[in-house]
């Protein structure tokens, strides 16, 4: 159901600044938010659920955005990577998380939108865009996994029947059994729903000031800085559970946002 306008304008809190982000290395940092993941928000074929963020970056290389998995079983894990060119929506386990038929390019485990592709977007042009993932949270269902680019539907892909359980939820990194894709580059405004957004709100999430989010209330919402204290990273959500900057510096909380 669309929510928007729900939470009046009075409910906005107009007086946190808007005008951070959390630059990553791609080197070594990223940041954890395993309370996110334990929670079951996450939950693959069980949960119905959005993550969305902001990225800005050159690196050419592919880079996970972020991602989600089990500690225990590696296999298993969903995530959103970048490279030149194209951007990845990935549900890996099993006899899949995410399956065929999908659009524009898609295969076991992934479907994916080039620049090439109606709504596709150059990820690594050095400009913030706005990237989201809709899981239906309902097995074996056609286009039940969709990706958004800056607001427009890019490509889909059909859930499959494995059924995943994160414990681990990682920002600007792909944490396995070593973190590996790290971001390079700043990285701001990370929200998870625990449902799937439609195609209006997700267009209003990558158009209206990034404060406007509280008319749909997140259930988890990483502003990236402000009102952080480092390591820290606040979760401004009802679902109030904290991430934590690994390997990085006080100075990597700066200026510089989308809005």
């Amino acid at each position: 159901m669309n929510q928007i306008g729900q939470v009046g304008p009075g409910r906005r809190p107009a007086t946190y600044g808007r005008s951070k982000s959390v630059t990553f290395d791609g080197v070594d940092e990223y940041a954890t938010a395993d309370g996110v993941a334990t929670s079951g928000i996450l939950d693959w074929q069980d949960s119905a659920h959005t993550v969305c963020v902001w990225i800005k970056t050159t690196q050419a290389a592919r880079t996970y955005v972020w991602s989600a998995g089990e500690s225990a079983t590696i296999n298993f894990w969903s995530a959103v990577s970048i490279e030149t060119d194209k951007v990845t929506f990935w549900g890996i386990g099993g006899t899949g998380l995410i399956v065929t038929p999908g659009s524009p390019v898609a295969g076991a485990g992934f479907f994916q939108v080039r620049a090439s592709d109606p709504a596709g977007i150059n990820p690594a042009d050095g400009s913030w865009h706005h990237i989201a993932l809709t899981v239906s949270g309902t097995a074996s269902t056609e286009a039940g996994v969709n990706g958004y680019l800056d607001g427009a539907a890019a490509g889909y892909g059909a859930t499959g029947s494995a059924v995943a359980t994160p414990d681990q939820f990682t920002i600007a990194a792909l944490r396995r059994t070593t973190s590996q894709g790290y971001v390079d580059g700043p990285v701001a405004d990370l929200q998870i729903y625990d449902r799937a957004l439609d195609s209006s709100e997700i267009a209003y999430l990558a158009t209206a000031p990034m404060l406007d989010a509280v008319r749909l209330r997140p259930t988890h919402w990483f502003w990236m800085g402000d009102r952080d204290t480092f390591p820290t990273l606040r979760d401004h959500g009802t679902g109030a559970s904290d991430a934590t900057i690994v390997n990085g510096l006080a100075g990597d909380i700066a200026d510089g946002s989308p809005s």
